[in-house]
């Protein structure tokens, strides 16, 4: 009743046009770029083929794979600037909607967990947003969602805008920790906001994996490029 109030008082507008009505209108969804159907198996990462790519292939990663839904582009990066920002918290509704009309539902059981933030950056920013965006998912999906002791980011890590692939591998080193009593015997699915090497997915993925978890797998909303590799 309280939001259905501040909702009459102050009517959602779109992110991008500003139109009355949603957080996120159709039509500007609609000018997202999807990724499209070439792409590495592994690691998601577009390219002219669909097979392979030659970094996963030289060094396999952790995660079974990772599947992004559009282009790191034009509005979408707007989009996530304010979603992450600006405390705009609501779009992780509009935004998970939009993961599932680009990326199919898992079709065996998996639970979802989120990519953490380190303790202080969350304090400092009020939320995590990919926190935000795996509940909403879960919800789409009808999945569970780990707690967030599940996993954690144990150090600082800095930003990895800027850095190529070797140094955002280093950055994210033993950078987390998993709870085996949440994570053991689950098929688990990380989600993001952006993906720009699959650095952050591998460095998660591994650690759940030595926690106990059967598989891991990446779900982002979006893929990034660094240096013509789109990724994290």
């Amino acid at each position: 009743m309280a939001q259905a109030a501040l909702d009459l008082l102050f009517p959602p507008r779109c992110v991008l046009c500003r139109r009355v009505g949603q957080e996120l209108c159709a039509d500007c969804l609609s000018g997202f770029l999807p990724v499209g159907n070439l792409f590495c198996p592994i690691c998601g990462e577009p390219q002219l083929t669909s097979k392979v790519c030659s970094r996963c292939a030289a060094n396999p990663p952790a995660f079974k794979q990772v599947r992004s839904a559009y282009r790191f582009v034009a509005g979408l990066r707007h989009v996530v600037h304010v979603f992450k920002y600006n405390n705009r918290r609501s779009l992780a509704a509009p935004l998970a909607v939009a993961i599932t009309q680009q990326i199919q539902e898992p079709k065996h059981p998996v639970a979802i967990c989120p990519v953490p933030l380190f303790p202080a950056r969350q304090v400092e920013r009020g939320y995590n947003q990919a926190r935000l965006l795996a509940v909403k998912l879960a919800c789409c999906w009808h999945l569970t969602c780990l707690p967030e002791e599940a996993l954690r980011r144990t150090r600082s890590t800095g930003s990895q805008v800027g850095l190529d692939y070797s140094a955002r591998q280093a950055n994210v080193h033993d950078a987390f920790a998993a709870d085996p009593g949440l994570v053991e015997g689950w098929n688990i699915l990380l989600v993001d906001d952006v993906c720009t090497t699959g650095s952050t997915m591998n460095a998660c993925a591994g650690t759940l994996l030595a926690a106990g978890a059967i598989s891991v797998s990446g779900v982002t909303l979006a893929r990034a490029s660094s240096n013509g590799n789109p990724g994290r």
